[in-house]
């Protein structure tokens, strides 16, 4: 950990200055709500090998590494440049920098060249790429790996001719 910041104020004002920005530039991040049960989730899980997709800003990035295992590891595909560069700055300012991989480009052609194994997922990115990304994680996963799918039924675009059902397991958490 950087000793930059080794007063949880100063990553909680950093936090607070990336909910700011999100607010000001319209970039979407985890509600209030969504939010409460993610940390929830995320402190009982307690993982250690983290795959994000869909950085933003690397607000959840942050979160996922700070209430992660004390060694957690997280591994976040943003296919923006530009909000990759933003994420990373972000994070370079945080105790976790060190703890956080920002890999930039497309999603679904990345996950195909990933090794795993991870023991959680947080999906966060194009909605109507949920299935396939959902598909492409399952050889990166441990055998008590947990995905949590944010906005899994945002306006339709996840639903399709094909029955889901195997999401609906998740159902509660991915509708952060």
């Amino acid at each position: 950990m950087k000793d930059s910041m080794t007063d949880t104020s100063d990553f909680e004002r950093l936090l607070r200055e990336m909910e700011a920005y999100a607010a000001e530039y319209h970039v979407p991040i985890i509600n209030e709500n969504g939010r409460q049960v993610f940390l929830s989730v995320i402190r009982d899980l307690r993982p250690h090998r983290v795959l994000e997709i869909g950085t933003a800003i690397g607000y959840s990035a942050l979160l996922l590494a700070a209430n992660g295992a004390a060694d957690a590891h997280v591994t976040t595909l943003e296919l923006s440049e530009e909000r990759a560069a933003l994420a990373y700055g972000f994070i370079a300012r945080s105790p976790y920098e060190d703890r956080i991989e920002i890999l930039q480009g497309d999603a679904g052609e990345l996950l195909t060249k990933l090794a795993g194994p991870y023991d959680f997922v947080f999906i966060d990115a194009a909605k109507g790429q949920y299935v396939d990304y959902f598909e492409k994680v399952q050889p990166l996963l441990t055998a008590d790996a947990v995905i949590v799918a944010d906005n899994v039924l945002f306006r339709g675009y996840v639903r399709g001719p094909v029955s889901y059902t195997h999401l609906r397991a998740h159902e509660t958490l991915a509708n952060l």
